[in-house]
C-alpha cells in the first residue's frame, strides 16, 4: 500500500513538472515571437531615404534572382526576402521606419504565408542594419 502511494505521488509530481515545463516553454516562445512585432528602437534614416535604400536593395536582389536556379532552396529564401522588403517599402508611406520594419512581417508571418520565426528575425535584423543611420 505504501509503495502504491509513493508511486502515485511520483506520478503526480512528474505530471506537474512536465506541465510546468511545457507552460514555461510556451511562454518563452510566445514572448520571443511577441518581441518580433515590437518596433525596434534606434536612430533610423528618414522615410524617403529608407525608400531609396530598400528600392536599391530590392533591385540588386531581383538581379540575383534573374540568374538563380528557381529549384534551389536559397532562391526561394531570397524571393521571400524580396517580398518582405517590398512590404516594408509599401508601408513607408503610412508609417515611420521602425513600424514599417515590423509591418512588413505581419502578413508574411501569417498562416496564409508561413515563414519561420528565424527567417522573420533575419529579415528584420537585415532591415534594421540597412536603415540605421
Amino acid at each position: 500500500m505504501k509503495s502504491k502511494i509513493v508511486s502515485l505521488r511520483l506520478s503526480f509530481l512528474s505530471t506537474v513538472l512536465f506541465t510546468a515545463l511545457l507552460t514555461l516553454m510556451f511562454s518563452l516562445t510566445a514572448s520571443a515571437q511577441a518581441a518580433l512585432f515590437i518596433p525596434p528602437s534606434g536612430n533610423f534614416v528618414d522615410q524617403q531615404e529608407a525608400k531609396t535604400i530598400i528600392t536599391d536593395y530590392i533591385s540588386v536582389q531581383e538581379d540575383v534572382l534573374e540568374t538563380a536556379d528557381p529549384d534551389q532552396p536559397a532562391t526561394r529564401l531570397l524571393r521571400d526576402e524580396v517580398l518582405y522588403f517590398s512590404r516594408v517599402l509599401r508601408t513607408l508611406d503610412n508609417a515611420e521606419v521602425p513600424m514599417s520594419i515590423v509591418n512588413g512581417l505581419r502578413t508574411i508571418g501569417s498562416s496564409s504565408y508561413p515563414a519561420s520565426e528565424q527567417q522573420m528575425w533575419d529579415w528584420r535584423n537585415k532591415a534594421e542594419e540597412l536603415l540605421t543611420k
